[in-house]
């Protein structure tokens, strides 16, 4: 897990930026979330990736190959209707009551 966050830190530009790392359950697949501080710790300057949705879905496309998980296709409209999906109400009902 470090190792892949670490990857998608420096894909953005951001290995020196403070971040807090997450991981949860709230579909069928266990996941990670990432928070970068955008303002550098020393410089105190705000760094502003270019084109950061893009190069995070290279970088995690790459990091699924690598590490054998399982590909996932990104966000879209079927990704987005989650509440309304019968086969996910599993999933958030244990997340729910099991603090997953």
């Amino acid at each position: 897990m470090k190792d892949i966050e670490q990857e998608f830190a420096k894909a953005l530009g951001l290995e020196d930026h403070q971040r807090v790392v997450g991981t949860h359950i709230n579909t069928e697949n266990f996941h990670m979330h990432i928070q970068f501080n955008l303002v550098h710790p020393e410089t105190f300057r705000m760094h502003t990736p270019f084109r950061d949705f893009q190069v995070l879905q290279l970088t995690a496309a790459e990091l699924e190959k690598e590490h054998g998980l399982e590909v996932v296709q990104g966000r879209g409209p079927d990704k987005d209707r989650m509440h309304n999906d019968q086969e996910n109400q599993k999933a958030r009902d244990k997340e729910a009551n099991s603090w997953e």
